[in-house]
């Protein structure tokens, strides 16, 4: 699973910075910067992973080139909405699936 997340990291960056310079309050302003630099973080350690798996033998760059194909088209037949409702399921998923 770790092998398709730098696509989904970088999906999650975007849809939040999509509204961030809509939002007035500092405090929510904040926590977005977070959010971003915690998801650019996960995104580094992922890809390190893959790096590593893939030097094993593992298909990590196939996986991830598929999920970045998926999302890519996510992003440019869907709604920006729909990316940030999507980024806080699945991030929502992953707080209570993964230990």
């Amino acid at each position: 699973m770790s092998t398709v997340f730098p696509a989904g990291e970088d999906f999650f960056i975007e849809s939040v910075r999509h509204y961030r310079d809509q939002i007035d309050d500092p405090v929510l302003r904040s926590q977005i910067a977070g959010f971003v630099g915690q998801e650019a973080m996960h995104k580094k350690e992922h890809m390190a992973w893959n790096a590593m798996a893939r030097q094993k033998g593992y298909p990590t760059r196939a996986l991830e080139e598929i999920l970045g194909g998926v999302l890519g088209g996510l992003q440019r037949f869907t709604p920006k909405i729909f990316h940030l409702a999507t980024t806080v399921c699945l991030e929502h998923y992953t707080a209570i699936r993964m230990p």
